[in-house]
């Protein structure tokens, strides 16, 4: 895999890592930058996203996460991203972090990583391709 980033960038992108696998909302916030924004949210909108997955994960009996790396599928083909994994249901959920050599320039969920199956592949009408999961 790819250096993912400089060690200018890597200290943010650890505590980021490190509040998540914490549970710790305040802990992201407070590492985000004001003005920027993340997943096209505001700082304090895009950390209750997270929060909302903390409670999917703890509805599903979860009080652990571990962190692995998988690459995107979808729009961000081949490129690396942090998932975080339920210690009791298995549930996933991947974060892309962009960035340049300095900073980290947004952050977003990924639904599409790892290895994915299709069911079935059809083409419906001319321009419209169908895929089942």
């Amino acid at each position: 895999m790819k250096t993912l980033l400089k060690k200018t960038a890597s200290n943010q992108v650890n505590l980021i890592l490190e509040s998540i696998i914490n549970w710790d909302a305040n802990g992201i916030l407070n590492l985000l930058n004001d003005d920027k924004t993340y997943q096209d949210l505001t700082p304090k909108e895009f950390v209750l996203t997270i929060v909302t997955e903390f409670m999917f994960f703890k509805r599903a009996g979860d009080t652990q996460l571990s962190l692995t790396t998988n690459l995107c599928h979808g729009c961000n083909c081949r490129q690396p991203m942090f998932v975080f994994k339920g210690n009791k249901s298995g549930r996933e959920y991947a974060l892309y972090f962009e960035f340049d050599d300095n900073e980290i320039l947004d952050i977003y969920k990924c639904n599409w990583y790892g290895n994915i199956s299709f069911d079935e592949i059809s083409f419906e009408e001319k321009d419209n391709l169908r895929v089942t999961f």
